[in-house]
């Protein structure tokens, strides 16, 4: 059985709503109790616009959800990756690691390959998907 936390049912309930009308008190009430429970200040509601609450409900779903395998299903949902050094999100394609310059992500890991055995087994499935 999958797992979510209720933070994670919080941010994800925010983010939708944001896209939905844009942030208003029941989205930053999501968004505040996480940052409560963490001791963090949340700005006031009138302060954020539509792109600025979604930016923090992205950022805080990086710091609050990053060790438990779901940052990398939200860099390929949002194609955004989050960098620590200037507290931003960069266009997936192109993105480096802080910690290894040499992986650069590009547009085929956005998805798998299909498998080769399921792939011989069907000819239908081709071609494989993008730059594969």
């Amino acid at each position: 059985w999958p797992q979510i936390r209720y933070a994670q049912v919080l941010l994800t309930f925010a983010e939708a709503q944001n896209e939905v009308g844009g942030p208003n008190a029941e989205t930053w009430n999501a968004l505040n109790l996480i940052r409560t429970r963490a001791s963090l200040v949340t700005p006031a509601v009138g302060t954020f616009t539509q792109a600025t609450f979604r930016e923090a409900v992205w950022r805080e779903r990086w710091h609050e959800l990053c060790y438990e395998g779901i940052t990398w299903f939200d860099m390929i949902r949002l194609k955004k990756a989050y960098v620590e050094a200037t507290n931003s999100f960069e266009n997936f394609t192109g993105h480096k690691f802080a910690d290894n310059q040499l992986a650069i992500l590009a547009n085929k890991h956005l998805l798998l390959p299909l498998p080769t055995t399921e792939m011989q087994n069907n000819p239908n499935l081709k071609p494989n998907n993008p730059d594969w």
